[in-house]
């Protein structure tokens, strides 16, 4: 209980958002936020826009504000800019921008219109060569171990061919010494 402005007690009764009563007149709600979580892959281009596209917004990273010029100086190659219609532009995501969060906010009353959260995977084509590469060293393996066995089989084969030439012909020697004598 509390007193108002006329000395009169009265009951004050906290409301949660998003109920009213019938009679009661509350403060207007906000509007809702549309909030973005990207799954992006790395070297992906994207480009982030607030619904409200005419002058009178700015953007924050990470709960920082940011400008073009802020914007030039950290990425002085234009990875991330904003263009003329406050549209944030990334040229290419780096595994450095994983867990980046953007939002758009109205200039006037820093209303929040619009976030993205970026989570930033690897790219298919870095996935791609290293299955290349390990389809590479088994098949280089299994090469190898084909040539090893290979090269024992025949190097036992070339060992019995050499030692039966070497019985046959001492076998043959035998025969022709004692057709002799």
């Amino acid at each position: 209980m509390s007193k108002n402005e006329f000395g009169r007690n009265v009951i004050v009764d906290k409301i949660p958002p998003g109920e009213y009563q019938i009679n009661e007149r509350l403060p207007p709600l906000r509007k809702a936020v549309k909030r973005e979580a990207i799954q992006a892959l790395e070297n992906d281009p994207y480009i982030l826009s607030c619904p409200q596209k005419e002058f009178g917004i700015f953007w924050a990273l990470n709960e920082s504000y940011i400008s073009s010029t802020l914007l030039l100086a950290q990425y002085p190659d234009k990875r991330i800019y904003i263009d003329g219609d406050n549209q944030l532009i990334i040229n290419f995501l780096k595994l450095d921008d994983d867990e980046s969060f953007f939002s758009c906010h109205r200039a006037y009353d820093g209303d929040v219109l619009r976030t993205f959260s970026l989570i930033v995977n690897k790219g298919k084509q870095r996935q791609e060569i290293v299955e290349y590469i390990n389809f590479g060293i088994r098949y280089g393996a299994f090469l190898l171990i084909l040539l090893m066995v290979l090269s024992i089989t025949l190097n036992v084969s070339v060992q019995s061919e050499k030692y039966r030439r070497e019985v046959a012909i001492k076998h043959t020697s035998i025969n022709r010494y004692e057709q002799k004598i």
